[in-house]
C-alpha cells in the first residue's frame, strides 16, 4: 500500500508516489502465508509418504519373490535328499542281504534255517 507523500510533486504532469513501508504485515498477509506454507508442507508430506510407501511395495514386492524363489529350492534339495536316503536305505539294506548270503554260504550246517 502507498501513500502520497508530503513532498511529492507534479513533473512533466506525472505525480511521483512514495511508497510507505509496511512496518509488520497485516493479519491477513500473515494468514495468507502461513496458509500457503501450511499447503506447502502438507502437500511435501504427501509426497514423502507416497515416496516411502512406493519403497515398501518395491521391497514386499523383491521380497516375496526372493522368499518363493528360496521356498522352491528347499523344496527342490528336500526331495533330493529323500531321494538320496532312499537310496542309501536300499544299498544298505542290499548290503546286509549279501552278507547274509556269504555267511549262509561258508556254513553249510545252517544254510537254509531261520
Amino acid at each position: 500500500m502507498s501513500l502520497v507523500a508530503p513532498d511529492s510533486r507534479f513533473r512533466s504532469g506525472i505525480r511521483y508516489v512514495i511508497p510507505r513501508p509496511d512496518a509488520r504485515p497485516t493479519r491477513n498477509r500473515l494468514e495468507q502465508t502461513l496458509a500457503s506454507r501450511q499447503h506447502l508442507m502438507w502437500g511435501t508430506v504427501a509426497g514423502v509418504l507416497l515416496a516411502l510407501w512406493a519403497a515398501l511395495a518395491l521391497l514386499v514386492r523383491y521380497a516375496s519373490r526372493t522368499l518363493r524363489r528360496q521356498t522352491r529350492q528347499l523344496h527342490e534339495r528336500s526331495r533330493a535328499l529323500m531321494d538320496s536316503y532312499q537310496r542309501l536305505e536300499e544299498s544298505s539294506l542290499e548290503a546286509i542281504e549279501s552278507l547274509n548270503a556269504t555267511v549262509e554260504a561258508k556254513d553249510p550246517d545252517t544254510a537254509g534255517h531261520p
